[in-house]
């Protein structure tokens, strides 16, 4: 697939773009199923970020389960790597960054069955975040149906032209007011490996899942490659460029590298 102006202006304008599924049906089943053997700790990688539902202060593998909320570093996983670097997505990012790009975080979402947790309305360029620049925009993907009932990403359309609004993170449902009068909420509701590329600016949030199954969904987060943590120097993995990971860099690393991210 590849991006038309059409698509780029309907990105410049609403501050997202929706994409029909890029991968077979075979293989968003295979990401699914290299989820579970994650989560199960079938397939394990030393280092890499897990964070429980019920414990958000743990970011280690904390035995089998199916309550883990976002599980990070899947850039390393070669079956996400490969979903990473498609075309469409390295199209995007050649646009808004630059030859050099950079991952802030590749991870999996996962909205349990029946977990009334809320992300609240905020933007992707928090001040709180230690980066020598905001990421660009997030490709988020659908791996289980996304619905209003299992809390669906929503956008308020538009809102990216804002800019950086207070600290640049959450929002409360009376701040967002006035932003809403100047752009819609949309639900987006997607079926599985349909995505959503959306600008980091961009008033974004979920609501509960009220359904009786758990809700998956594939987040990446791209950048500069010159972004750098402030507080340790580090710089993060990158996806396309010079030095951008491949199946065979990752296959030789014994372990994931230390986390950049906060």
């Amino acid at each position: 697939m590849k991006l038309t102006g059409a698509q780029f202006k309907e990105f410049d304008e609403r501050g997202f773009l929706r994409l029909p599924s890029l991968h077979s049906s075979d293989a968003i089943q295979a990401l699914i199923q290299r989820v579970r053997d994650i989560m199960a700790g079938r397939i394990q990688y030393e280092g890499m970020f897990f964070q429980l539902e019920s414990n958000r202060e743990t970011t280690t593998f904390q035995g089998p389960s199916s309550d883990y909320r976002k599980i990070k570093d899947l850039e390393y996983d070669p079956l996400f790597l490969d979903f990473i670097q498609h075309r469409a997505f390295s199209q995007m990012a050649a646009r808004y960054i630059g030859p050099e790009v950079s991952c802030m975080r590749a991870m999996v979402m996962n909205k349990p069955a029946s977990s009334q947790s809320v992300v609240p309305w905020h933007q992707d360029i928090s001040e709180d975040w230690a980066m020598s620049r905001p990421p660009a925009f997030t490709i988020w993907t659908a791996l289980d149906p996304a619905t209003v009932d299992n809390g669906c990403l929503r956008v308020v359309v538009g809102s990216h032209q804002e800019g950086k609004i207070g600290t640049g993170h959450t929002l409360s449902e009376t701040g967002l007011d006035a932003y809403v009068e100047k752009g819609e909420v949309e639900y987006i509701e997607l079926t599985p490996g349909e995505s959503i590329i959306f600008h980091n600016a961009l008033l974004h949030g979920s609501g509960p899942n009220n359904t009786a199954h758990s809700r998956l969904a594939m987040t990446i987060c791209l950048m500069d490659s010159a972004t750098k943590h402030t507080r340790t120097g580090k710089r993060y993995p990158v996806i396309f460029g010079e030095y951008a990971l491949t199946q065979e860099s990752i296959r030789n690393l014994a372990s994931i590298p230390g986390h950049v991210y906060d």
